[in-house]
C-alpha cells in the first residue's frame, strides 16, 4: 500500500497576489498548507478540498475497483 503513495506534491504558494506551485515531498507539507492536485494524481495527504470537484479513485483505501 505504502507503494502507491504519491512521494511528492504540489503546494501553492502565495506571494504578491500571485500563485505558484512548489514541489515538495509530502512528508515535509504543513498544516494549513494547500496542496493542488491534478487529474490522474494520487493524493497521499488527508484534507480538506477548498475549491474544485472531481471524483476520486478510493480503491485502494477501500479494496473496491473504481466504477
Amino acid at each position: 500500500m505504502i507503494s502507491l503513495s504519491a512521494k511528492k506534491v504540489k503546494i501553492v504558494k502565495k506571494e504578491n497576489n500571485i500563485s505558484t506551485l512548489k514541489e515538495v515531498y509530502a512528508s515535509n507539507v504543513k498544516i494549513s498548507e494547500i496542496i493542488r492536485v491534478f487529474s490522474g494524481d494520487i493524493i497521499s495527504l488527508d484534507g480538506v478540498v477548498v475549491s474544485g470537484q472531481s471524483v476520486v479513485d478510493q480503491s485502494t483505501l477501500t479494496g473496491n475497483l473504481f466504477q
